[in-house]
C-alpha cells in the first residue's frame, strides 16, 4: 500500500513536530452563561439582539428612509400600561404603516375625492422605548420609494393617522455618515441617543405581572429568531427555568414576571467538563460570575469561556450538576498516525485531529485525540492505493 497523497499547501494541515498536546492529566472546561435570553435584559439584549437589529438596520437605503417618532398623550390615558394595552389590542402600530399606505379620500357631495397620496412604504421597522413617567414610545425608521423631499410623509399625515399624541417627529438621514453612525451606536446600545438608558429599561409597572410579554421591535416580515447559542436544546429550556422559592414549582416561560426573568439571568452556567476517560456536560448550580472570577479563561467565539483545572476541582464543580448527562469515552488504539490536522470535534470541543487511513474503505479518516471518535475528512487530500 502507499502512502496517501496529501495537499500540503492546505494551511490546516501542520507537522507533528512542536505541537503540544493538552495535559491529559487536567481536566478541561468550556462555560456557557445561563442567559435568560429577553430582549428588556442589559446584558442579552446588547450580546445578540442589538447586533441582530443593526443587521436588520444596514439592509435600509438610508437616502430614502425616514426616522419616525411616535409618542402618546398622557391625557388620553391614565397610565403608560393602559396606553400599551390600547395600541397592543388595536395594532396601532401596524394599523398606522397600513393607512400611510392607502389613499386618503373624503366625501364631497356625492362623489369622493382624494384628500391624500398614498406612502409608497418599501418597508419599515419599529422599536419600543419608554419615557420615564413609564409611558411607550416608537422609533420607526420608514423606507419609501422616492429619495429627498420627494419621499417626504409630512407631519399632517402622521398626526392624522396617529391620533394618540401631541407630539411627533419626522426626521430624514442627512449622509452615510449620519447613519453609519446612528446604525452603529445602536448595535452597541440597543437605542439610537446616549445618555438614555431608561429607554430601554422596563418600567415598573410591568415588572411583576405575571406572564406579561412585551414587543419591543415591529416590522415588516419579522421572525423570531431561534437561540443561537452553542447549547443542546435541552440545555437551553432548562437554563430558562425558574423556581418558585415558595412552591418549588417550576414555572416555565410564560408564566413568570419579568423580574423573574431578568433575575435569573446569569445564575446558573452551562458547563462541559473534558476528563481523560469522559466527559460531563449539564446544568450547574453555579452563577456564572463565580465561574469567571475563580478561574482565568479563554474566551471562546461563539460567547463561552475555556480553562483547565485540576481533576479534585474538577469532581467538586461536578457535584453542583442539576441536570445532564455523563459519556464515556470509547477505547481506541492509533492507526498509521502520519499528519495532524485541526478540526473541531462535535463530541468532546478538541480542535486537534489525529489523521491515519482506514484501509478497507480507502479513505481518510482523523481520529480525536481526546475522546477518539473516528471522523471522515471531507477536505482537499486525494488518497491512492
Amino acid at each position: 500500500m502507499q502512502d496517501q497523497a496529501l495537499n500540503l499547501s492546505s494551511p490546516i494541515l501542520e507537522e507533528t513536530k512542536g505541537l503540544k498536546w493538552r495535559d491529559e492529566n487536567r481536566a478541561q472546561l468550556q462555560t456557557f452563561k445561563c442567559s435568560c435570553g429577553s430582549v428588556w435584559c442589559r446584558f442579552c439584549h446588547t450580546v445578540a439582539w442589538t447586533k441582530r437589529m443593526a443587521d436588520k438596520l444596514a439592509s435600509f437605503d438610508w437616502r430614502s428612509t425616514r426616522l419616525v417618532t411616535l409618542t402618546i398623550d398622557p391625557g388620553q390615558f391614565k397610565d403608560g400600561q393602559d396606553a400599551l394595552e390600547y395600541v397592543k389590542e388595536h395594532k396601532s402600530i401596524a394599523g398606522f404603516i397600513r393607512n400611510l399606505k392607502r389613499v386618503g379620500k373624503v366625501k364631497r357631495g356625492k362623489e369622493w375625492m382624494q384628500e391624500r397620496k398614498p406612502v409608497k412604504v418599501t418597508k419599515w421597522i419599529g422599536f419600543l422605548e419608554w419615557h420615564k413617567n413609564g409611558y411607550p414610545h416608537w422609533h420607526l425608521l420608514v423606507e419609501v420609494k422616492e429619495q429627498g423631499i420627494a419621499g417626504r410623509i409630512g407631519q399632517d399625515v402622521i398626526h392624522y393617522y396617529w391620533p394618540l399624541g401631541k407630539i411627533i417627529h419626522e426626521t430624514p438621514i442627512r449622509s452615510l455618515k449620519q447613519w453609519k453612525n446612528m446604525v452603529g451606536y445602536f448595535g452597541a446600545h440597543g437605542y439610537f441617543k446616549g445618555d438614555k438608558d431608561h429607554q430601554t429599561t422596563l418600567p415598573s409597572w410591568a415588572m411583576d405581572i405575571k406572564g406579561l410579554r412585551i414587543r419591543r421591535v415591529y416590522g415588516s416580515r419579522m421572525k423570531q429568531k431561534e437561540d443561537q447559542r452553542p447549547l443542546p436544546k435541552w440545555a437551553k429550556e432548562v437554563c430558562r427555568e425558574f423556581i418558585d422559592p415558595e412552591t418549588g414549582e417550576i414555572l416555565k416561560r410564560p408564566n413568570r414576571s419579568y423580574r423573574e426573568l431578568l433575575a435569573s439571568c446569569g445564575k446558573r452556567t452551562f458547563i462541559r467538563i473534558h476528563t481523560g476517560k469522559k466527559l460531563i456536560q449539564g446544568i450547574f448550580d453555579i452563577p456564572y460570575r463565580e465561574i469567571l472570577d475563580a478561574f482565568k479563561g479563554e474566551h471562546l467565539g461563539e460567547g463561552g469561556y475555556a480553562f483547565s483545572t485540576s481533576i479534585e476541582e474538577a469532581d467538586k464543580i461536578s457535584a453542583k450538576m442539576i441536570r445532564g448527562k455523563v459519556i464515556q469515552y470509547p477505547e481506541r488504539t492509533w492507526i498509521n498516525p502520519q499528519r495532524v490536522i485541526h478540526d473541531y470535534c462535535d463530541r468532546c470541543g478538541d480542535v486537534t485531529y489525529q489523521k491515519y487511513q482506514y484501509v478497507r474503505e480507502s479513505v481518510p479518516v482523523y481520529q480525536c485525540l481526546r475522546c477518539k471518535i473516528i471522523h471522515i475528512w471531507k477536505g482537499n487530500i486525494s488518497c491512492s492505493m
